[in-house]
């Protein structure tokens, strides 16, 4: 929706020394912007995590012509994302929200390794939705 999201870290020419945060933005290849694609008003994604039923998270277009109220669409999804919410569980993560999960730490801690689990992960999910 708003482009690539891209983490900004400097990183030493010396080993020794710890890469530093230095933030992050959306970049490149934006499709919903103030000027195009102002006639799609949320993005649903169907997921289905192992062990449970079929949700639905819903990323609101903030330069959408006409809006989703967000309690007309509550009823129907897990959650909702939208920029500007007040409500800690209506919006999007922020980075900080993120570097405080356990996952996020994983990520840094062992990416070759995190990155495995994860494949792994969904191979399992998509064999075990293969046989039922």
């Amino acid at each position: 929706m708003f482009g690539h999201y891209t983490l900004k870290f400097e990183v030493s020419g010396n080993p020794e020394h710890e890469p530093r945060f230095l933030g992050s933005h959306f970049g490149k290849n934006a499709t919903l912007t103030r000027t195009n694609n102002t006639s799609i008003s949320a993005v649903a994604v169907l997921r289905q995590p192992s062990g449970s039923g079929l949700t639905i998270d819903l990323y609101h277009n903030p330069h959408a012509r006409v809006t989703i109220p967000l309690r007309l669409s509550a009823s129907l999804v897990r959650k909702q994302y939208a920029k500007g919410l007040d409500d800690p569980d209506r919006r999007e993560p922020s980075v900080l929200d993120l570097m405080q999960s356990v996952e996020w730490q994983e990520w840094l801690d062992d990416p070759e390794g995190k990155c495995d689990r994860e494949i792994e992960k969904c191979l399992r999910e998509f064999r075990d939705g293969a046989t039922s």
